[in-house]
């Protein structure tokens, strides 16, 4: 019986450790002070590890000077994975919003945006790796590479990811834990 006891506590313990350290998280939509544009999305889970990221409104230059980036903060296949990772978040999480309520998207001169996150340049040719937000609500969960045609694109966001830093443990984390240590002081004090 105590070897059994022992057991569930042993289990219990492991299952708090894995759930603290695995990402379990739904997008979180950061807004303005009017509470109209979309300023970001937070726990984005990127191969279980949660990225923020801001959408900024400005030249490639300027971002750069803004953020304090010497360069992109990733390579092309980084890019495409924090695309595609974004890309699905906007699809499936997003509340039914229109082109217009993006930072850095305006929808006067054309009727989409560009969401674009930076990449170090090994073609010539092309900077970013971007998903399209259009009038109708969709977000393709494909990505298109950007070139230096945009470059100056009005309607191009630009993507600042940082790692997202967790706050309290959730609740269910810390009664996991708890039945664990409960259980094994129980088993422990048998013993004695």
């Amino acid at each position: 019986m105590s070897i059994k006891l022992f057991a569930q506590c042993v289990l219990f313990s492991i299952t708090g450790i894995v759930s603290a350290t695995t990402a379990f998280a739904i997008p979180t939509y950061m807004y303005d002070g009017g509470g109209t544009v979309v300023t970001g999305v937070n726990e984005i889970d990127i191969g279980g590890t949660l990225w923020d990221v801001a959408f900024i409104d400005d030249s490639v230059l300027d971002y750069l000077a803004a953020t304090g980036l010497s360069g992109p903060q990733f390579t092309g296949p980084e890019a495409l994975d924090m695309t595609s990772a974004l890309a699905l978040a906007l699809n499936n999480d997003l509340p039914d919003m229109s082109a217009s309520d993006f930072n850095g998207c305006t929808t006067t001169t054309t009727d989409s945006c560009f969401i674009t996150t930076l990449y170090a340049i090994t073609d010539p040719n092309s900077f970013g790796i971007r998903t399209t937000v259009d009038g109708s609500h969709t977000y393709p969960t494909g990505a298109i590479e950007i070139t230096l045609n945009d470059f100056n694109n009005p309607n191009l966001t630009l993507t600042y990811w940082t790692e997202h830093v967790s706050g309290a443990p959730e609740p269910t984390l810390l009664a996991l834990l708890s039945a664990g240590l409960l259980g094994f002081t129980g088993w422990a004090r048998r013993r004695l």
